[in-house]
């Protein structure tokens, strides 16, 4: 009788045949021999089926690794337009001052460390609150996409640009001594020169504070306060300029139509 195949459940699949090319009688231990090999052969049957099984696992966990990776990075894309979107003022497209706070922090700490300076750009829309009063929300926010849109395209790669309350606007450059901020500021004024408002007549007043480099008592509240001391000393001036908050809390004021000159002269402050 020719051994069954069964399985580690009791599953019987087949019969073991051995073939001759006469007739024969197994003794004892080649029935003993030819069951052996039957437990064998149904070991290499289930190795070969525990093989194909535990193949189509690991394509499985292929497939689910590759979704879990595509949906991680779907995550991240989102996370990051989420931290975007709460950095963000809705109207602008620049930072809003959460965002400012956390980033003159920052750029801080960096410059302590690295001895450079650090400057700060208050920006005022002048004659925005007639505007908006007299033409509507509806113009007013036109009115601060577009100056938003000036900054966005005088400002350095490394500057931090936002929202800083209402109408006032703010930078923060680092590695950007005096001069160097001056120069931001007036590309500024000139940019909102030649930028038609209509129907506003909107220009603005700057101020700017810097750090040459900050001493281990400055902190963005001080720097804070020298630039919007510059900026109520540019709009006190006239409105339309730049006052640059310089040492022991003497302001320069720049006028529009000499801001070039005034930054060539060698024995200019800034």
């Amino acid at each position: 009788m020719a051994p069954p195949l069964v399985t580690s459940d009791g599953l019987a699949l087949g019969t073991l045949c051995v073939v001759d090319h006469q007739p024969r009688t197994l003794d004892d231990a080649q029935r003993e021999t030819l069951d052996a090999l039957a437990r064998q052969v149904m070991r290499l049957i289930e190795l070969g089926q525990r093989e194909q099984q535990l193949h189509r696992e690991e394509e499985e966990r292929e497939v689910i690794l590759a979704y879990l990776e595509h949906r991680n990075h779907e995550l991240e894309a989102l996370a990051g337009e989420l931290r975007v979107r709460a950095d963000t003022d809705n109207l602008s497209r620049l930072g809003n001052r959460s965002a400012f706070d956390a980033r003159l922090d920052e750029d801080l700490l960096l410059t302590r460390d690295h001895e450079s300076p650090l400057s700060l750009v208050i920006l005022d829309l002048d004659r925005f609150k007639p505007c908006n009063d007299q033409f509507g929300h509806q113009v007013g926010d036109r009115v601060i996409r577009t100056f938003a849109d000036i900054l966005r395209s005088v400002s350095r790669p490394t500057d931090f640009m936002a929202r800083y309350g209402g109408d006032e606007s703010a930078i923060i450059l680092p590695l950007a001594d005096r001069r160097a901020a001056a120069d931001v500021a007036r590309r500024v004024l000139d940019a909102v020169e030649r930028t038609d408002f209509a129907p506003c007549d909107t220009r603005t007043s700057i101020g700017v504070a810097s750090l040459e480099p900050p001493r281990g008592d400055d902190n963005g509240e001080e720097l804070l306060r020298r630039a919007d001391q510059a900026l109520y000393a540019a709009k006190a001036a006239g409105r339309g300029r730049i006052a640059i908050n310089g040492v022991d809390d003497v302001i320069e004021i720049i006028e529009p139509t000499a801001s070039r000159s005034a930054l060539s002269r060698p024995d200019s402050p800034i």
